[in-house]
């Protein structure tokens, strides 16, 4: 089954100018990894965020999002806001295998998302959602990947 459904692609409006990122996996703060790092430095934390969606995990050992049309729904991460969004998509972009010339073979695709944070109105982010068959990953009921991972993979390590 391929995941199909995407919220709207990036329109030549203006919207690739998005400074904010939702991430709720690897790019996560406290996560061990140079792309992290990346965005730990080069962005600032804006706190907790969910998106409606519904979470997996890959097998190799990542999150993957998709679009889910329940809108109870969600997907619990971070939001940054990018100090340089044209310097450090590009790199964020590589991380993630999205190459927007070659969208069906991409592992992800980055597109504009609706984000919600506790007290603040819904805001636009940068969101990558898994763009390939998901007959292979194993749900995150909880819509939640640190708690995955503390529950799931730490007590088997």
């Amino acid at each position: 089954m391929m995941a199909t459904s995407h919220p709207s692609e990036p329109r030549p409006d203006g919207m690739q100018e998005l400074r904010y990122l939702f991430v709720y996996g690897t790019l996560m703060l406290g996560m061990k990894n140079d792309f992290a790092n990346l965005l730990e430095s080069h962005a600032s934390f804006e706190g907790p965020a969910t998106a409606h969606g519904r979470l997996f995990y890959h097998p190799s050992a990542y999150p993957c999002a998709v679009c889910g049309l329940n809108r109870q729904e969600r997907i619990f991460g971070e939001l940054y806001a990018l100090k340089e969004p044209e310097l450090h998509l590009p790199q964020l972009d590589a991380y993630e295998d999205w190459n927007p010339s070659q969208r069906g073979t991409s592992l992800f695709v980055r597109v504009p998302t609706t984000v919600y944070r506790d007290h603040h109105l819904p805001c636009q982010a940068w969101m990558y959602y898994w763009n390939q068959a998901i007959d292979q990953l194993i749900p995150i009921a909880s819509g939640n990947y640190r708690d995955f991972l503390t529950k799931t993979i730490e007590p088997n390590s």
